[in-house]
């Protein structure tokens, strides 16, 4: 019996108040609620902070000692039996520390989404107007916290928004759309193909920065208008390459060419009025009805080169009659 005795290992002299706490260097973080508590060479202050913050949480050393007795009094496996009974106490004291932690975070939470829930209430009735793009998440949030009638949409992104329109896949239209996803799939060619890339920045070995087609992106304002520009500039550098790759999407004919220039005439007072309107150091709400006024003048005069090579005045027409 004494030899199986001396076989059990001996009890550490570690302080039981270890086991509520993580080393943490001259200190003890709290498993319960993470505070670090500096130890000064013994537990004093992780006792008292046991004491003061977790009084529910009763120390071990009568565990410990009944543990002990215990080995003497009813033997190896009566000891082994309360050592285990001790450590199944120890987990259920830190799961429901832990869970206590858990339902009190919820609730601190909980009460300062209130309180800023009621100080945006109380601070909405100061608020003119809130200004937001046509997300549906942002306008839903506004209209929640100050009401329907207080928020503006935003002007540039809804004038990009309109601008996008002719080239939705759905509502747009035909002729728009396939001339854009024509350039599209050349330009997306020519970026995934090195060779094509290279071969278009050597050919433009006068231009001290070559420059590269734009893949057009809806989230990005006037994309759509900065993508054509670019590829109607390199359309004469970029044909000549193109026919060296049998694999390449054809390239535009020259009445395709000119389809994308209308495009191009129709997109830029677009442009313009974004630049215009996109300002931080002034405002510009005073500058929008003249500015819808002007763009709706202007549209209304334009005419595309379509247009002008059909007119009678270039003798297309005069022809024809008799």
């Amino acid at each position: 019996m004494n030899s199986l005795l001396q076989e059990i290992p001996k009890m550490s002299t570690k302080s039981d108040t270890w086991y509520h706490f993580v080393k943490k260097g001259s200190s003890g973080v709290c498993k319960y609620c993470h505070i670090e508590v500096k130890t000064c060479g013994n537990t004093t202050n992780l006792r008292n902070h046991l004491l003061r913050r977790h009084p529910s949480i009763k120390s071990t050393n009568e565990d410990i000692a009944t543990t002990s007795t215990s080995k003497e009094k009813f033997g190896i496996n009566d000891a082994l039996s309360l050592t285990s009974s001790k450590e199944y106490y120890d987990s259920d004291l830190e799961s429901i520390a832990s869970s206590s932690v858990s339902l009190k975070k919820s609730k601190l939470n909980q009460l300062t989404m209130d309180s800023c829930v009621d100080n945006i209430k109380a601070f909405s009735e100061k608020v003119a107007a809130v200004v937001t793009d046509n997300g549906a998440n942002i306008v839903k949030a506004v209209t929640i916290a100050f009401g329907k009638q207080k928020h503006l949409w935003c002007f540039a992104h809804t004038l990009n928004l309109v601008a996008q329109k002719p080239f939705e896949e759905k509502a747009g239209i035909e002729s728009a759309k396939q001339l854009l996803n024509t350039v599209k799939d050349i330009t997306r060619y020519c970026k995934q193909n090195v060779n094509v890339a290279d071969a278009l920045r050597k050919a433009q070995n006068d231009i001290a920065v070559p420059l590269k087609l734009i893949q057009s992106v809806c989230t990005r304002w006037n994309s759509i208008y900065y993508q054509l520009v670019r590829f109607v500039k390199l359309s004469e550098l970029l044909a000549p390459i193109l026919l060296n790759y049998p694999k390449a999407p054809p390239m535009l004919t020259a009445s395709q060419l000119d389809g994308i220039k209308d495009l191009i005439n129709i997109l830029k007072p677009m442009e313009a009025v974004t630049k215009e309107v996109s300002v931080e150091k002034f405002v510009t709400s005073s500058k929008i009805i003249p500015i819808v006024s002007c763009l709706l003048k202007t549209y209304s005069t334009m005419k595309t080169e379509t247009d002008e090579e059909q007119s009678p005045s270039n003798g297309g027409n005069e022809e024809l009659n008799p």
